[in-house]
């Protein structure tokens, strides 16, 4: 992911689902791991919404993502 370098993360697998995500990441520091899953999750959004329409959080209420 262009956005990891700043991190200090060894990012081994990633995959999206349709309703949740899978990585295998090893961090240094907890907070630094925090910050690159909240990342993930807005850019994947910001994404998501941009090919399919839409607005808001994704992944919530069991929603399966089309």
């Amino acid at each position: 992911m262009r956005f990891s370098e700043p991190y200090l993360l060894n990012i081994y697998h990633w995959v999206i689902m349709s309703h949740h995500f899978h990585n295998a990441v090893e961090a240094v520091n907890l907070k630094e791991l925090s910050d690159w899953i909240g990342k993930v999750c807005s850019r994947y959004g910001v994404y998501y919404h941009k090919i399919h329409g839409g607005s808001g959080r994704l992944w919530q209420d069991g929603i399966e993502l089309s």
